[in-house]
């Protein structure tokens, strides 16, 4: 697999082709007409589309092959792979659905475990070193003018993201206290984590509920009437921001680096990635500011969109429809 070492895996996961929309498949041919023509030219990549076995999986390499076959005529590689059965399992502690938090169904909380564990395994047993996930309505609407794996190597950048956000209380629930104990338990000093804690500094890493989502969130009122406030703070604590998971990059070396591997499988092991909807981004979040610095920390500058309509975003990469 030494033929990759170099190159960005890029993959997307489309579980349900007609998830929301008639169009899913439309926008995933969109999103990769316009990567391979704002990516390809400087950054050499392979694509890899999972999707579920059977009918999907048909449908999609039926619906990809003229793009594949053009693809390869122009040095380019897609691939479209069946989502292995064993991969596809939620960790025994978050399987139990009394336990899940918020309206999200099994498929979105598997696709956060999927990318937490199958999906870094494979681009490396691939033999990449790089590995970008995107969402089939992800768009690169610029050129990216510097190959990110090269870019990648020279500043020694762990993670990359297209956007920070800030999320929800109810989302990341428990977190900040998974990580507090992590850190006592590893004796560790973070990089960055203290600078989103009100007060900085391990004292300011909780979970606390502001008012607007207690204005907004019925199930952070009922948590609200299930604790005291002296139990659960109404101000203050890590301020939930994470990584956007639509367009994130990730560096392998780092990511399989032990301690970053015992962080991630405690958060998977814990049940809470899956209950209350961590999934990879708020993990991805709570990784860089525990052990990337500032620096390894990249925001990409490309010309991005999401969530468009995919004839809109071909027209915004200067493609046709």
């Amino acid at each position: 697999m030494s033929v990759n070492r170099d190159k960005l895996a890029v993959v997307y996961l489309v579980t349900n082709t007609h998830f929301k929309s008639a169009d899913r498949i439309s926008m995933l041919i969109a999103s990769l007409r316009l990567a391979e023509a704002h990516l390809l030219p400087t950054t050499p990549a392979v694509f890899y589309i999972f999707t579920s076995p059977g009918s999907s999986l048909v449908e999609l390499r039926r619906a990809l092959r003229p793009l594949q076959r053009a693809s390869a005529e122009a040095g380019g590689r897609i691939r479209v792979l069946p989502v292995p059965e064993d991969s596809w399992v939620l960790p025994a502690a978050g399987n139990d659905t009394a336990y899940w938090h918020g309206h999200w169904g099994k498929h979105y909380r598997l696709m956060g475990d999927w990318r937490l564990s199958f999906m870094p395994q494979f681009a490396r047993e691939q033999g990449h070193r790089y590995v970008m996930q995107l969402d089939d309505d992800s768009y690169i609407v610029g050129k990216v003018e510097q190959n990110l794996v090269q870019l990648f190597d020279s500043r020694n950048i762990s993670l990359g993201a297209q956007k920070l956000l800030q999320d929800w209380p109810l989302v990341t629930w428990g977190l900040p206290e998974l990580a507090k104990y992590f850190i006592m338990t590893h004796q560790l000093s973070p990089t960055t984590l203290y600078s989103h804690c009100d007060p900085p500094g391990l004292e300011g890493l909780y979970s606390a509920l502001d008012q607007q989502s207690l204005d907004a969130d019925p199930e952070a009122r009922a948590l609200a009437h299930l604790f005291t406030d002296r139990a659960v703070p109404r101000r203050g604590g890590w301020d939930r921001t994470i990584l956007n998971g639509n367009c994130v990059m990730i560096a392998l070396d780092f990511w399989f680096s032990p301690l970053v591997q015992r962080f991630v499988g405690l958060c998977r092991g814990s049940g809470g990635s899956v209950m209350y909807r961590w999934n990879e981004q708020a993990v991805l979040g709570m990784v860089a500011q525990i052990f990337a610095t500032q620096e390894q920390l990249l925001l990409f500058s490309f010309p991005y969109a999401h969530r468009l309509k995919y004839k809109d975003a071909l027209r915004a990469g200067g493609l046709k429809p």
